[in-house]
């Protein structure tokens, strides 16, 4: 068969795969373009699979759904989706919001109601989820919105509002900050004993482009709110940030170059942040040059 480029733009994917706690089912996003009211789109839904059984579709529709997560105890999956919310035909005005499905069957019922969307979310224990969101409407964006100005503002930091981390309480509903910044926090992890949240955050929105001002590192310990800086000289900046299953520390990637200034033509080196001792250690994996 000749491939076409029909082939490459319907060709259905398998992505985001998540384990349940107990190891026994994986929830994974599947993929594809399909015609929705005359116009291509993406289209995605969730699909589950069981160890000795067949694949389980667990949700359904023409919206797209991402970042599916197990609550610590396995009984609630957590995703995004830009999905209608109940009682209205076109999606929630902030679009993306935190949706929860019951993981031994049930219907999916939205956690948040924004005009925000959620970019990301972790289940912080079974009743509790950090989100990350940006700021709620600035003066000027509901001026904006009044004037049916649809105008996207770019890379512009007096313009662009903040990014910081929220808790949810899904008995409540109640959604309180969890920081205060002025940057833009781009990702975080949050412990496995649900104490300590680590991320990463843009203090310029620019520095892809000219290396001037790196993003910064902080511990957060949700219990007392106490915010720590990390590797505050700017030679490492974290990536694919994960705890230790002991919640004793977290893992990152670092890129490495030999630029004096622009991170380009790296080499991902992985490190361990212990948190009682306060030490970062390359992790070398002994892996043979050149070894795929």
């Amino acid at each position: 068969m000749t491939w076409t480029i029909d082939h490459l733009v319907h060709f259905e994917t398998a992505v985001e795969p998540t384990l349940s706690p107990d190891g026994r089912r994986v929830v994974w996003v599947r993929r594809r373009v399909a015609t929705v009211d005359g116009t291509e789109r993406t289209v995605s839904n969730l699909w589950e699979t069981r160890l000795g059984a067949e694949p389980r579709q667990l949700t359904r529709g023409e919206a797209t759904v991402s970042n599916p997560r197990f609550s610590p105890d396995g009984d609630t999956i957590g995703f995004l989706s830009n999905r209608p919310l109940p009682g209205h035909a076109e999606p929630a005005p902030g679009k993306v919001q935190l949706w929860l499905l019951p993981a031994h069957g049930g219907e999916a019922h939205p956690a948040t109601r924004g005009r925000r969307p959620v970019l990301a979310f972790a289940f912080r224990d079974n009743g509790r989820v950090v989100l990350r969101m940006s700021e709620a409407p600035s003066l000027w964006e509901r001026e904006r919105e009044a004037e049916r100005d649809t105008s996207k503002v770019v890379d512009d930091p007096h313009r662009t509002p903040p990014i910081r981390l929220y808790e949810l309480t899904l008995a409540s509903g109640e959604i309180r900050p969890l920081t205060a910044n002025r940057d833009w926090i781009r990702h975080f992890a949050v412990s496995p004993d649900g104490r300590y949240v680590v991320a990463t955050a843009d203090r310029s929105l620019s520095y892809g482009y000219d290396a001037r001002t790196p993003p910064r590192t902080l511990l957060l310990d949700l219990t007392s709110g106490e915010e720590r800086a990390l590797f505050s000289d700017d030679r490492l900046l974290p990536s694919k940030l994960r705890w230790s299953p002991d919640a004793r520390g977290f893992y990152f990637f670092d890129e490495r170059s030999h630029h004096p200034r622009h991170r380009v033509a790296t080499v991902n080196d992985l490190y361990f942040h212990e948190l009682a001792s306060g030490e970062t250690r390359r992790l070398d994996a002994d892996w043979v040059p050149g070894a795929a």
